[in-house]
């Protein structure tokens, strides 16, 4: 009979020890928890749904408008002598460039009709070198405004003929 009494004592106690370890335990890592610095959470990238568009979103009209075109070359060929200028073997007085391109005319200098030591091309803020009768010479320039391209005589300067170079 003692034991039967002593049994619900003993009861207790075992108890009181289980739940008093528990409580320990669940509060001891709250507290360790407490006293470690927090670190930020990263998040994982949103995955894009299906049906979704994907690619890299494109500059406004008004950014695409605020982008200067580049400019073009235009290229010009024609004979020369102390006469004029020449396409197809007919004479021209002009050409037409567009405002910011570059212009490029080259003159491919015939063997009758021209100065002995050949010409020299000046204007619209560039000067060729001079070439003999049957060479080449050119002239490169960013069209700007309508100016005049003429040919020297490079020993005694004498102007001979002209080229309207028409900006528009």
């Amino acid at each position: 009979m003692n034991l039967l009494k002593i049994l619900p004592v003993i009861l207790i106690v075992f108890v009181s020890g289980c739940t008093t370890q528990v409580n320990e335990t669940t509060t001891q890592p709250q507290e360790q928890e407490a006293t470690q610095p927090t670190q930020p959470i990263q998040e994982a990238p949103a995955q894009p749904t299906e049906g979704t568009l994907q690619g890299e979103v494109a500059p406004s009209q008004q950014e695409i408008s605020s982008i200067p075109p580049l400019p073009t070359t235009q290229e010009f060929t024609m004979e020369t002598d102390d006469n004029g200028y020449y396409t197809n073997s007919q004479k021209i007085t002009s050409i037409s460039a567009t405002k910011g391109n570059i212009v490029k005319i080259t003159f491919n200098l015939r063997t009758s009709g021209i100065y002995p030591a050949g010409p020299e091309y000046r204007g619209c803020g560039t000067q060729s070198p001079s070439a003999l009768p049957g060479g080449t010479t050119s002239i490169q320039f960013t069209a700007s405004s309508t100016c005049t391209v003429t040919a020297y005589w490079p020993s005694s300067g004498v102007a001979k003929s002209s080229l309207q170079v028409i900006v528009s």
